[in-house]
């Protein structure tokens, strides 16, 4: 079961949402959360899933999605498959994300495009 107390200070922008799970997301099939714009999140789904070891097909998963700036949570529908040792699939239907990840032998991304890249 997923739970979150929070409190805000200071002054909040208008335009950004109070931080917390939102009233209507569904968590109780989500047993990963996953981060916006952290792609070391994505590492906990490849392991679980063992992406790297076998060819696992297209495998939709219930992550409880945290969003940047606001902090609010969301059930978000991922996907992931493999695509060769070192590369893996990862979709959201929930934000319209497409991309092939390339990862390193430990299943941590090294490169997640458009938005990082290990150095």
């Amino acid at each position: 079961m997923w739970s979150a107390e929070t409190s805000e200070g200071g002054t909040q922008p208008e335009d950004l949402p109070s931080p917390g799970i939102v009233q209507s997301a569904d968590l109780k099939d989500a047993l990963d959360c996953d981060l916006g714009l952290c792609p070391l999140t994505n590492t906990m789904p490849i392991r679980r899933l063992a992406l790297l070891e076998t060819q696992v097909p297209k495998t939709q998963l219930i992550m409880a999605w945290i969003d940047m700036p606001s902090l609010q949570v969301i059930a978000s529908d991922q996907y992931y498959s493999s695509i060769d040792a070192k590369t893996v699939r990862y979709a959201s239907g929930t934000r319209g994300v497409d991309v092939e990840l390339e990862v390193d032998g430990d299943g941590v991304v090294i490169h997640y495009p458009d938005l990082a890249r290990r150095v």
